[in-house]
């Protein structure tokens, strides 16, 4: 089934994201290490890149949802030997409030911020749409179930550890 395009108020309801990988290169290669998304002040979000990216070559992406009253950054840690072992870029956004908003009551505003992350890292990163993943840890992996089945056309992997 084709993905339905989705105003970006409409996916924030219905949890559909609209951003999409693209091939066009990259302006500009980002170097290896921790970027902050720069979306938001206070909490915010990291992008990790592999010393093994090269934008000629589209990488997987790994999008990272941290249990509650944790960060992106933190929920990452585990994942940088894999990731470079792998040649895998992580998106670590941070939930908007201390845990995401799935579980205060229905999809809002942290699918927006999704997206946007998406949108930033797809618009400055080669990725392999064939292979986009989603994963969680406790609260993380709850929101990860959800969204990565309402997203099943983008997403090719759900994991979930430890569902909180």
């Amino acid at each position: 089934m084709a993905p339905s395009a989705v105003s970006p108020d409409e996916g924030a309801v219905r949890g559909r994201l609209a951003a999409r990988p693209w091939q066009p290169r990259p302006p500009r290669p980002l170097p290896p290490g921790e970027h902050p998304l720069g979306l938001a002040t206070g909490r915010d979000g990291v992008l990790y890149v592999p010393a093994s990216y090269r934008p000629e070559r589209p990488a997987p992406l790994l999008l990272c949802l941290h249990g509650a009253r944790s960060s992106g950054s933190r929920g990452v840690l585990a994942l940088r030997e894999p990731a470079e072992r792998h040649g895998l870029l992580l998106l670590a956004p941070d939930a908007r409030a201390v845990t995401w908003d799935i579980l205060r009551g229905g999809y809002g505003p942290d699918v927006a911020f999704i997206d946007r992350a998406l949108t930033l890292v797809f618009a400055r990163c080669a990725v392999d749409p064939a292979r986009v993943g989603i994963e969680g840890f406790s609260d993380g992996a709850s929101y990860a179930l959800t969204l990565g089945l309402d997203n099943g056309d983008m997403f090719a992997a759900v994991l979930a550890f430890s569902p909180g």
